[in-house]
C-alpha cells in the first residue's frame, strides 16, 4: 500500500524546477503565508520568479554538458543548504524521479509530489490499476474513431478529485474543460485504485462504444496553471496541504470546471518581460524561461469563460494586446480561429 505522508508543519518550500512551474509555485506558496526558495541555474538567474522568491538556491553546472536539474543529490543539498523543510519538484522530469522522492524524504524533507513507491513502478502499477478498474490498456483499435484527452486527478491517498480534461489544440495552444461521464468515472477510479497522493494526469481514449482505454500516464500535471483557472482553485496549495498529512477538503470529487484556453507566447529576441502589463481580470500571466530551451522567455496566458468559444475570444483579445515585440502572438491568434484576427 502506498505510503501516507506524516503530519508535519511546513514553513519553507524549495521550488526544484524552472519556468512557468516555478512561477506558479512561488506565487502559490507565498499566498499561503509560507516562504519559498527558488532553485535556479545560469540561464534562469535573472528570471522574475527568482527575484520574487524569499530565498534562492543556485545550481552551478560543472561544464557545458552538466545538468544539475537531473541530479537528485544536488537538488536536495540545495534545499537543505537554504533551510527548506519541503521540496516541490514541479511538473517536469523531477516529478517522476523516485530517486529524488526517496532522497528528499530520507533527508528529513517533505516531498510535495506523488509518493516514491508509486514512482518506482509507475508504468506497471498504473497498468495494474487500469486492469482492476476494467478499462483497456494501449491504443486498441483506434480506426473505429473516438477521442483522446488528458485528464487531471488530485488525490490525498484516499479521496480522488477530478480536475477536468486537457486537449492540445495546436502548438502553443491548449484547452481545459469538463470531462464526459465515462472519462470522469475512469479517471476517478484510477486515482482511487492507485491511492494517489498528489497530482497525476492520465491519457485516456474514449471509443464510440463508450469503452475507455488508458494510453499513458504521468505523475504530474503539465499545464497546471490552466487547471487552477478552470477550477478557481490553487493546486499547489492543495499539494502542500496533502504534504502536511492533512486530507483534502473538497466538497465533491467532480468540482465544476470552467472552460479555459491558454497560450504559450515565446519571445524570439531578448526583451523586457517585466514591462508586460497586468492581463486583467480572469487571466493568469506568468513569466519565465521556457522548458524546451530554458533561455527562451515565455508568457503563459490563460482565459476562462462559460464556453470554450468565449474563452478563445477572450484569449485572442489578450494576445492582441500583448505589447512584446518579436513574439508568436499573431500566429497564436490565427490558430485560435483559423485566420488572423
Amino acid at each position: 500500500m502506498p505510503e501516507a505522508p506524516p503530519r508535519r508543519n511546513l514553513q519553507r518550500v524549495l521550488a526544484a524546477c524552472t519556468g512557468g512551474d516555478a512561477a506558479v509555485i512561488v506565487r502559490s506558496v507565498q499566498a499561503m503565508g509560507l516562504e519559498v526558495i527558488a532553485a535556479f541555474d545560469e540561464a534562469s538567474a535573472d528570471a522574475p520568479w527568482v527575484a520574487q522568491a524569499d530565498w534562492d538556491a543556485p545550481l552551478i553546472a560543472r561544464d557545458a554538458d552538466d545538468d544539475p536539474w537531473g541530479d537528485p543529490q544536488r537538488l536536495v543539498s540545495a534545499a537543505l543548504d537554504a533551510g527548506a523543510d519541503a521540496l516541490h519538484p514541479g511538473a517536469g522530469q523531477s516529478a517522476a524521479s523516485a530517486d529524488l522522492a526517496r532522497l528528499t524524504t530520507a533527508s528529513g524533507l517533505a516531498w510535495i509530489g506523488v509518493q516514491a513507491d508509486l514512482l518506482e513502478r509507475w508504468t506497471s502499477v498504473v497498468a495494474e490499476a487500469a486492469a482492476v478498474t476494467g478499462m483497456g490498456v494501449g491504443p486498441g483499435d483506434r480506426k473505429v474513431g473516438g477521442e483522446s484527452v488528458r485528464v487531471g486527478v488530485l488525490g490525498d491517498g484516499g479521496q480522488a478529485i477530478l480536475l477536468g480534461q486537457q486537449r492540445i489544440v495546436t502548438a502553443g495552444l491548449a484547452e481545459v474543460g469538463p470531462c464526459v461521464d465515462p472519462l470522469a468515472r475512469a479517471a476517478i477510479a484510477l486515482g482511487a485504485a492507485l491511492r494517489l497522493v498528489g497530482l497525476a494526469s492520465f491519457d485516456l481514449w474514449l471509443a464510440p462504444s463508450g469503452r475507455v482505454s488508458l494510453l499513458g500516464a504521468q505523475p504530474a500535471l503539465p499545464g497546471w496553471f490552466m487547471f487552477d483557472h478552470a477550477l478557481g482553485a490553487d493546486l499547489v496549495a492543495a499539494q502542500v496541504q496533502i504534504a502536511t498529512g492533512e486530507p483534502l477538503r473538497w466538497e465533491t470529487e467532480r468540482p465544476e470546471v470552467r472552460p479555459t484556453v491558454a497560450a504559450v507566447v515565446r519571445t524570439l529576441v531578448d526583451c523586457d518581460l517585466e514591462a508586460a502589463p497586468d492581463p486583467g481580470d480572469g487571466a493568469t500571466l506568468l513569466i519565465g524561461p521556457g522548458h524546451a530551451a530554458r533561455s527562451t522567455p515565455v508568457l503563459l496566458l490563460a482565459r476562462s469563460a462559460p464556453t470554450l468559444l468565449a474563452a478563445r475570444v477572450q484569449l485572442a483579445e489578450a494576445l492582441r494586446g500583448c505589447p512584446l515585440p518579436h513574439t508568436n502572438a499573431a500566429a497564436l491568434r490565427s490558430r485560435l480561429f483559423g485566420e488572423s484576427s
